[in-house]
């Protein structure tokens, strides 16, 4: 997709940073770049196969995500919204609402989902909206706000009241096309947002608005245990949203390195410098590690997703927020200047990011899913009941094909413990056996035993202080954060382990090496992710630091040679504009 959509420098592209800088001045919706999407047919790739697109691999839609997202938070949230708004007809409609609902995604039709109402926020639980059921139609009654593409959307999926006394089993989802309601609807005036601002956040009143009953998406009474496991899904797709704007402005930092001068010397030689753009690289790689393990659990640990969603959509989003906040100090005010940034501003970046924590289920939401789970959890691992072995292959070993998405295996909870946690001392114990013959992974291996020591002592503060009712204590919300980076330790050492060999060997013969092999050997981009995470919980006793400098030389090879900031590698449009550039001297 990186070459149809053309060199985002270019200042004549709808698509290129200069013109969409334009549109966030003004407000104005990017209708040009996603009618440019639509007719590239990117929308087939928001609907599975076996209903008439080309979804096959969450891990491909995840990555497309990520390609708009590096260019233009605002535009990434309104197409991919649609996927969205479509998920819960995937999960529970009927094959022909499906079949249906594809054929209109495919020709452009924008899909909302309209969950939120205004005085509930985050309570679906308690929502106003109604349906009642009148012969063999039903009538909605009520608002959603803020709704993203409520007023330009062709359909949206709603969720109402269907019962009175409301409950688990007291709402519903309807899939609801717009252009069949004449009159009894109206959309609310456009929201003014503080970043994403060209973005149709807006809302929707339904006045007895008419819908058959096959508009009716699942059982009655289905509602919410749908999009609760919708979020299962698109959680782990929100990733790729945060990967994108991390790639932007990383690649936004290192060029202001390397144009710019400090106490009279160029800031790439400021060690402080390096460090801090280093610091935010072994975040992204840690948050890359997670995403791309996450999105392949869609199929491969499908039952598990409740715990691995809630980790990942907690997680990225923060870790990405303090990141490029980190790159924006160290840029100083030239971090917010819109004209003449080549690769766009690095302010934008920041504000349009932060509504990524926010929807989807917010920060607090998916700490308090992760609380929920503990004695879950706990009880697993207390049975020591054995991992998803053939599971965890599938999510980590990027060479195998992954099997279909079976969303029949969706959980609210996870019965059997979460896999990767069980096999953790496992998984910690082949670091430990590969150092041994290995010196140079002696430092990698003393950072995940003591990742597996912070474990332990983990299980002991949760069993110390278990989960009662609705009051949540602080100290369970710090514990909830310490899990979820444990966590993402244990995905990132068995990503390495079953790709530290695969990944640089399947470079093509006769092609030159590229500065990401160098993250493989020896656990480079391990051990900092690894490093990371203990010294944000504070676990790091004296743990050797990895090679900041050497992390720095990767990722300036990598914008110099217009190459995605990556663990793999992928060769950017702008690379078109001026042609592939030598190795960086430094990591040659």
């Amino acid at each position: 997709m990186e070459p149809v959509l053309g060199n985002p420098e270019d200042r004549c592209l709808d698509f290129g940073y200069a013109r969409l800088a334009a549109l966030d001045h003004s407000g104005e919706f990017p209708h040009d770049v996603c009618r440019h999407l639509n007719e590239l047919g990117l929308g087939r790739y928001y609907v599975p196969a076996h209903h008439g697109g080309l979804l096959t691999s969450y891990e491909t839609t995840a990555h497309l995500v990520r390609m708009l997202a590096r260019r233009d938070m605002g535009v990434a949230v309104a197409h991919a919204k649609t996927y969205l708004g479509a998920v819960c007809v995937w999960i529970a409609g009927q094959q022909c609402q499906a079949t249906s609902l594809g054929r209109m995604i495919t020709a452009g039709v924008p899909v909302s989902w309209g969950l939120t109402e205004r005085d509930h926020g985050s309570d679906l639980a308690d929502g106003d909206l109604v349906a009642e059921k009148i012969g063999t139609s039903y009538l909605l009654r009520g608002e959603k706000w803020p709704i993203n593409n409520a007023t330009r959307c062709g359909v949206m999926c709603v969720l109402a009241r269907t019962d009175s006394r409301g409950g688990p089993r007291g709402f519903s989802l309807f899939l609801v096309d717009k252009s069949t309601l004449s009159g009894s609807y109206r959309c609310l005036p456009k929201v003014r947002t503080l970043g994403n601002r060209c973005a149709d956040v807006s809302g929707i009143v339904f006045r007895d608005a008419e819908v058959p009953a096959d508009a009716l998406i699942g059982p009655e009474g289905s509602g919410l245990e749908t999009v609760l496991k919708g979020l299962q899904v698109t959680r782990t797709l929100c990733s790729a949203l945060s990967l994108g704007s991390s790639d932007h402005a990383l690649r936004i930092a290192v060029e202001f390195l390397e144009k710019n001068s400090r106490y009279g010397r160029p800031v790439v030689d400021l060690p402080r410098a390096r460090r801090t753009i280093a610091l935010a690289y072994a975040d992204h790689l840690l948050s890359e590690a997670l995403s791309v393990v996450a999105v392949r659990a869609v199929h491969a640990l499908t039952s598990e997703l409740a715990v691995i969603a809630a980790v990942t959509k907690y997680l990225v989003p923060t870790r990405t927020e303090a990141a490029i906040a980190r790159l924006r100090r160290l840029m100083g005010p030239v971090a917010l200047h819109q004209d003449d940034q080549r690769r766009g501003s690095l302010g934008k970046v920041e504000r349009d990011h932060r509504v990524v924590s926010l929807f989807d289920g917010n920060t607090v939401v998916n700490l308090h899913s992760l609380i929920s789970m503990f004695p879950l959890l706990s009880r697993a691992r207390d049975k020591r009941l054995a991992p998803d072995h053939e599971g965890i292959a599938a999510c980590c070993e990027l060479s195998r094909p992954i099997p279909q998405a079976k969303f029949g295996k969706l959980s609210l909870i996870p019965r059997n413990g979460a896999s990767f946690l069980l096999a953790a001392e496992s998984s910690i114990s082949k670091v430990t056996a590969l150092a041994k013959g290995n010196p140079l992974l002696i430092p990698l291996a003393a950072a995940a035993e003591r990742l597996g020591e912070a474990l332990d002592e983990l299980w002991m503060d949760i069993a110390e202080e278990p989960p009662t009712g609705q009051d949540i204590s602080n100290r369970l919300f710090s514990i909830a954060k310490r899990s979820a980076l444990y966590f993402a330790g244990v995905v990132a050492i068995e990503l390495w382990l079953r790709n530290h060999q695969e990944v640089p060997a399947r470079r093509p013969a006769g092609r030159p090496r590229h500065a990401e092999d160098l993250l493989w050997s020896n656990g480079v981009w391990l051990h900092a992710a690894l490093y990371r995470i203990l010294a944000t919980t504070g676990d790091q006793h004296g743990a050797a630091a990895p090679p900041f400098d050497l992390l720095f030389d990767v990722l300036a090879d990598q914008v110099k040679n217009e190459r995605l900031p990556s663990l793999f590698g992928f060769q950017l449009a702008e690379a078109t504009a001026t042609g592939a550039p030598n190795s960086y001297g430094k990591v040659s």
